[in-house]
């Protein structure tokens, strides 16, 4: 398990924060009666609310290093915001679609364009060389799907 601390989150801190190491340091904290280690990661650039840190909590084994459950927490990330874009660009949650079968097939046509969108993105960014993901919008390359 790999999950972002909200900050009403109870916890009990039972060693202090090590060396950083791969980008994050960390601790165990004892919440509810078991024990997590608890990620610090400090952010290249702040996040929308501004914070420059993350707390980052999993029960994976002591021997995962730090910075690994960092990167796949990031990765974690990326896949939820492709999920946002869909929802927002590709209007994956039509309310009108009360039968599930026709939500499904809504969601998986989303999924599909979503798709075809991603290897646009790609084969643009192999081209030029450079990130493009975050210079293009999703709403004037045409995939604001109505």
């Amino acid at each position: 398990m790999v999950v972002r601390q909200h900050a009403n989150l109870p916890f009990t801190e039972k060693t202090p924060f090590g060396e950083a190491s791969g980008g994050a340091s960390e601790q165990l904290v004892d919440i509810g009666g078991r024990e997590y280690r608890r990620l610090r990661v400090t952010l290249d650039k702040p996040a929308r609310d501004g914070d420059n840190t993350l707390h980052i909590l999993s029960d994976s084994p002591p021997d995962t290093p730090a910075g690994k459950i960092a990167e796949l927490y990031r990765k974690r990330w990326a896949i939820e915001t492709a999920f946002q874009r869909i929802e927002k660009y590709l209007n994956s949650e039509i309310e009108t679609l009360a039968y599930p079968k026709a939500a499904l097939f809504g969601f998986a046509s989303a999924l599909a364009a979503y798709n075809v969108f991603s290897v646009i993105m790609a084969a643009l960014e192999s081209a030029h060389g450079k990130p493009l993901s975050e210079e293009i919008s999703g709403y004037y390359s045409g995939f604001n799907i109505k």
